[in-house]
């Protein structure tokens, strides 16, 4: 399934995407249940988090993610159907590359040391888009995604299989 050809539920800015997530998520699953615990668990494993960072995300409680958490929950919210227009707005060399952190397939540490970033901070104000990467620190976002593209896809797919599966 292509970006065209999922369900769009919802379209905003990151902290509209998530606050609308949380009260969709909330209406359906009572807070403190065992069913809410267990339903966040994927949420928290997909993110590399604990159930009560997920808990405080859905929440509203103005508590956000950075870094590698924040572009995880960002690809967890795209694949479950949410258009975030950070992520939309992000050229296409960077967003593969930050999809291959948000899925898993590279750490944030391992891309900050194939980019030949000084710190973490740097590769995500380069995602973010704060700052252009240098065209040699592009190529070589691309040639990463270029090699890993069909593990890329072989993941992706395998969580809309458990997505689909849990519904």
């Amino acid at each position: 399934m292509n970006d065209e050809e999922k369900q769009e539920v919802f379209r905003g800015h990151f902290e509209e995407c998530l606050e609308h997530f949380g009260m969709s998520f909330n209406s359906r699953i009572p807070k403190g249940t065992r069913r809410a615990t267990q339903v966040k668990k994927p949420i928290a494993d997909f993110c590399g988090v604990t159930i009560h960072s997920v808990t405080r995300w859905l929440h509203n409680t103005g508590m956000f993610p950075i870094g590698e958490e924040l572009i995880k929950l960002m690809c967890f919210l795209d694949m479950n159907g949410y258009r975030i227009i950070e992520l939309e707005r992000m050229p296409k060399v960077r967003r593969n590359f930050a999809e291959l952190v948000g899925y898993g397939l590279l750490s944030g540490e391992q891309a900050t040391i194939l980019l030949g970033y000084a710190s973490s901070s740097q590769l995500y104000e380069i995602l973010r888009g704060d700052w252009n990467a240098s065209e040699e620190k592009g190529q070589k976002m691309w040639n990463e995604w270029k090699r890993r593209k069909e593990e890329l896809e072989k993941r992706k797919s395998g969580y809309k299989i458990l997505q689909k599966g849990e519904g």
